[in-house]
């Protein structure tokens, strides 16, 4: 099969970069590539390699190059079939019909096409661009954002929460008895995973291998030119589902190798497009091309455009129906205007259900300072008895030291 001429120089950079690369084969078209400090998986007959180009652009890199030439494959058989000639005059193969000259066209009286509005952004211009964090010279140096760092408690030393959120603090637990705590439950998360490892290691050997009859033959069928055709992405996809179903069934003893054969022989049987069938007009999109579309990500609002602007200006907004005038609902769901009252009794209504709260709350307010004060007075007439009894007892006592005293008269006396 033939391909573009432009890439054959994609292939040949690829190829230079390939003589820095060590295949190390682990099997079954599986090898470990290894270029400087970095390690690549590549599987030839998944065409896969571990970064993504291969994948994504239907061309070998220098990993898969370095694992083809172990094996004697020439990079040319695996490219993907949308690069190939024959794509290209399918593509280019329908007629571009000439216009005619400006003076000869019609008018269709249609809408003028015009520049698209200037819309003035929100707030001043700014002067310069937005300097990264790093960029920003302080005086101890470069301020560096703290994005990514977890975060460590200090009371019980657990991640992803600080001191004031820790529910072991909230529930009582001291610094030491919840750091044990942590600690015993990090260990029965680690003994738990450990024996969860060694289940699933038991139950793989326990498992028995389908062990084929013979050698894979892929690699000496592809080394034959001329036998079999490179296979295309659909081929690729089904292939690797068949092979697991394969390998899954083990009452089925069915020689997996020969399967890449046979699908790729199906389906490259079934994509030729014949003369009688093929339809005019520009071809589909590539099933590659549209597998590896990139998922477009969300856009964040934000106060730069009129929606965020929008929604932001709305946030703690109390909204009134204009039926009831009562608060926190429109007139499309007053409740008012759905039992069938009038604007003007649905008003006067929540009017006097208003007067009736406030009353309520008023008459509420009015107990609480009366039981306030109540309970105030009880507790000076209490402190003012507890002031009497204690200087009662006070007096008492006075009285008994003086009276126990002897005089200095007597004691002469009595001498």
């Amino acid at each position: 099969m033939l391909f573009v001429p432009k890439l054959g120089k994609k292939v040949a950079r690829n190829a230079e970069f390939a003589n820095m690369c060590f295949a190390s084969p682990s099997g079954q078209g599986v090898f470990q590539v290894q270029i400087k400090d970095y390690q690549h998986i590549v599987d030839i007959n998944a065409r896969t390699c571990g970064c993504r180009r291969w994948q994504l652009t239907g061309v070998p890199c220098c990993h898969a190059i370095s694992c083809l030439r172990s094996e004697r494959i020439p990079p040319e058989s695996v490219f993907a079939a949308c690069y190939s000639v024959h794509a290209f005059r399918n593509a280019y193969g329908s007629n571009i019909w000439p216009c005619k000259d400006k003076t000869e066209w019609k008018n269709v009286n249609g809408p003028e096409v015009l520049p698209p509005v200037y819309e003035k952004k929100i707030g001043r211009p700014p002067k310069s661009r937005r300097k990264q964090p790093q960029e920003v010279q302080r005086k101890n140096g470069p301020t560096l954002s703290r994005h990514g760092v977890v975060i460590h408690c200090k009371h019980c030393s657990d991640a992803g929460h600080n001191s004031n959120g820790c529910k072991l603090k909230k529930m009582g637990f001291s610094t030491e008895e919840a750091k044990k705590l942590v600690a015993a439950t990090r260990a029965m998360l680690a003994q738990e995973a450990e024996q969860a490892a060694a289940q699933a290691t038991t139950n793989q050997q326990a498992e028995p291998e389908v062990q084929p009859h013979e050698e894979c033959p892929i690699n000496q069928e592809l080394r034959q030119e001329g036998q079999v055709e490179p296979m295309t992405q659909a081929s690729t996809t089904i292939l690797s589902q068949m092979i697991g179903e394969v390998i899954c069934t083990n009452s089925l003893q069915i020689n997996i190798f020969y399967i890449p054969i046979c699908v790729n022989h199906f389906f490259l049987q079934g994509s030729e497009p014949t003369s009688l069938s093929q339809p005019q007009g520009p071809l589909p999109d590539n099933a590659f091309i549209t597998s590896n579309q990139p998922v477009r990500r969300p856009i964040a609002l934000t106060t730069c455009t009129k929606a965020g602007k929008a929604a932001a200006s709305r946030r703690g907004v109390v909204i009134h129906c204009k039926y009831c005038s009562d608060a926190g609902h429109n007139s499309t769901g007053c409740n008012y205007k759905k039992m069938g009252f009038t604007s003007e009794e649905a008003k006067e209504l929540v009017a006097t259900t208003r007067a009736t709260l406030a009353q309520e709350a008023e008459q509420a307010a009015t107990q609480a300072t009366t039981n306030q004060q109540t309970e105030q007075a009880a507790i000076n007439q209490e402190s003012a008895k507890r002031k009497a009894a204690r200087t009662s007892s006070n007096d008492a006592n006075e009285a008994t030291a003086k009276n126990s005293k002897p005089r200095k008269g007597a004691a002469a006396n009595k001498s």
